[in-house]
């Protein structure tokens, strides 16, 4: 598993996810896992980076982020 690093590129309004930390084998699993799991997160609002090569940490969203309301 890697790393990844996904943050919205647009306005976040309330009750929406801003980024979050994912553990998946590749980006597009990483994107995948945004678009199922994180609300406000559509196709082309978001970007992805990765930020570790290997993990131990099994598949999913590690660590996310939410402007509440």
């Amino acid at each position: 598993m890697r790393l990844y690093l996904v943050r919205r590129t647009d306005r976040v309004d309330w009750d929406e996810h801003d980024g979050a930390v994912i553990a998946a084998s590749g980006e597009g699993d990483a994107e995948l896992q945004a678009l199922a799991n994180l609300e406000g997160f559509t196709a082309d609002n978001f970007t992805v980076e990765q930020i570790a090569a290997r993990t131990n940490q099994p598949f999913g969203i590690v660590l996310a982020s939410v402007n509440a309301g």
